[in-house]
């Protein structure tokens, strides 16, 4: 589902057989990460990309990045 704000993107943990929504965003681009066994997502906004960090329940933020800089 997209609108001017983005496409709608949601990231869900499945456990025991039970899915739980841990992650949810509108963006232009969503990526997962594993960078030296931390697990991320990254979401491009245009001109600038956030960073979540998995924390053993849900994604918190871990900073921003704009291009060019």
């Amino acid at each position: 589902v997209c609108n001017g704000g983005g496409c709608l993107h949601e990231v869900y943990l499945e456990s025991g057989g039970r899915h739980r929504l841990v992650f949810t965003t509108r963006a232009r681009d969503v990526r997962l990460t594993n960078d030296g066994d931390v697990i991320g997502i990254e979401v491009s906004h245009g001109a600038s990309k956030k960073f979540f960090r998995w924390n053993g329940r849900s994604f918190g933020p871990a900073g921003t990045v704009r291009n060019g800089s």
